[in-house]
């Protein structure tokens, strides 16, 4: 019986692999997926879980940055940009009372936006 070196031996497979979580999910993409109905007549859009979170959150008046999950943060942050875009939109008038340029709403403080979003839902 003849000893096999370090370099001819087979070597293990035994690496460790991801688990696949609900975190990776197709839930959790941040595009929209659009799904067939059961009787293949129309497509409808599946949100993710977590843009879904967000969105309820925001309905709650859920404040961005009292939450701690970055990831659940970023999506309520872009929520909040999303509405307060189509209050502006809806109300040109709102565009004189805020502080900021509506070009850089992208670039604004969670708390910042919060509560210009609030004060503008209070004046409508």
């Amino acid at each position: 019986m003849t000893h096999k070196t370090r370099s001819k031996r087979k070597k293990s497979n035994n690496k460790t692999k991801k688990k696949t979580s609900i975190s990776h999910s197709i839930f959790n993409t941040p595009k929209t997926v659009y799904k067939t109905s059961d009787f293949n007549t129309i497509k409808y859009p599946q949100i993710p879980i977590i843009k879904y979170s967000a969105m309820k959150m925001v309905d709650n008046m859920c404040k961005a940055s009292s939450i701690k999950n970055n990831r659940l943060k970023r999506y309520v942050k872009n929520e909040y940009i999303r509405r307060l875009k189509l209050l502006l939109k809806k109300n040109p008038k709102f565009k004189k009372k805020i502080s900021f340029k509506l070009k850089n709403i992208d670039k604004i403080s969670p708390t910042k936006l919060e509560t210009t979003y609030f004060h503008l839902l209070d004046l409508e």
